[in-house]
């Protein structure tokens, strides 16, 4: 038989079960703010790619890009549309024998969406170090910093 006391102590651990959730729930999106997923890394660069190519790009210059299905976006929206949906199911962000880095993936993202126009026509794109990591002498050889190798312990 249920005593007060008993009912008193269930509702005060389901209570308190319920706040320390609530904190965790806080604190754990408090912490990964700023995270990307392979999915939202895709999703994201999908916009940066149709933000540059239709309001960066003048009619010339996308003309002479050879972008898989560029030929076919009618509109910037179109090509969010088309570029997004190449990111599902599972969007393909990094080589297979490379591990997706959600952090610089999320670093990445922020980098190229405050270029400007200008610098995204000039006669080198744009290689912002969030996004890339170069020899640092020959300044070549540039990898994507947000893939990188697998390690073992």
């Amino acid at each position: 038989m249920d005593t007060p006391h008993s009912i008193r102590t269930a509702r005060i651990f389901a209570f308190g079960t319920a706040l320390a959730a609530l904190c965790l729930s806080g604190c754990i999106d408090n912490a990964v703010s700023g995270v990307s997923t392979p999915l939202e890394f895709c999703l994201d660069k999908a916009e940066v790619d149709c933000h540059v190519y239709f309001d960066c790009y003048d009619a010339a210059r996308r003309n002479q890009l050879t972008i898989p299905g560029a030929k076919t976006w009618t509109s910037k929206a179109d090509c969010e549309a088309k570029q997004k949906a190449l990111c599902m199911p599972v969007p393909m962000v990094c080589a297979t024998d490379l591990v997706f880095q959600e952090m610089r993936s999320s670093d990445c993202i922020k980098a190229w969406n405050v270029l400007s126009c200008e610098a995204w026509n000039q006669p080198e794109p744009p290689m912002p170090p969030a996004c890339y990591k170069c020899d640092p002498v020959s300044k070549d050889q540039c990898v994507l910093s947000y893939c990188t190798a697998q390690t073992s312990i």
